[in-house]
């Protein structure tokens, strides 16, 4: 019996804990495509990720010191991928990303003001703020501080726009997109 006491003391802490929600973007605006592109993008709870096919003969260069998240208020910030790496004082390097002709790239983007340097805890390693812990920067507005285990905090984000500005190379020829994406509903995370 002394064995099941902290399974059962575990049981209830995670019941109590409620639930978190998050913002979604399933629409039409999800796809872009051109001659030389397909973006395919989907609103996480901490990023925004990416699927993005070179349609074209040459190689793809993306640009992602070029690149921005623009939050529903229109304010933008420079931007990470998972390929980022942080050097011994903390600087970050966003390197580039070679994509080969006809071939996709998986990737996500979060802006890089939704990551802290967490020297106390580890030195120079990051912490990524999740949007489902009370925080004072996040994903959908950065620098807001909303509370995501209420659903109310978060309905007025339904309807809102936000913006992907991505910026490839190909051959010698820069290409940009403006990438809109458009909050469609609010999830219950621990149900959906």
């Amino acid at each position: 019996m002394k064995r099941l006491i902290p399974f059962i003391f575990i049981a209830v802490c995670l019941t109590g804990c409620g639930t978190f929600y998050a913002a979604v973007d399933s629409g039409g605006d999800n796809v872009f495509e051109d001659n030389s592109i397909i973006v395919e993008k989907h609103l996480d709870p901490l990023q925004v990720d990416l699927k993005i096919t070179n349609k074209t003969n040459k190689d793809m260069e993306i640009l992602w010191d070029k690149c921005l998240y623009v939050d529903v208020t229109g304010a933008s910030y420079d931007i990470i991928h998972s390929g980022v790496k942080f050097t011994e004082d903390g600087t970050i390097i966003n390197p580039q990303t070679i994509i080969k002709s006809k071939q996709t790239h998986v990737d996500f983007i979060t802006p890089i003001e939704a990551i802290k340097n967490r020297k106390q805890v580890h030195e120079w390693k990051t912490e990524m703020y999740a949007t489902h812990h009370q925080t004072t920067e996040q994903i959908y507005i950065i620098g807001e501080d909303i509370d995501y285990r209420e659903q109310n905090e978060l309905v007025d984000l339904v309807g809102r726009e936000y913006n992907i500005h991505l910026v490839v190379l190909v051959g010698s020829q820069k290409l940009t997109y403006d990438l809109t994406g458009k909050i469609t509903d609010i999830i219950d995370l621990l149900k959906d």
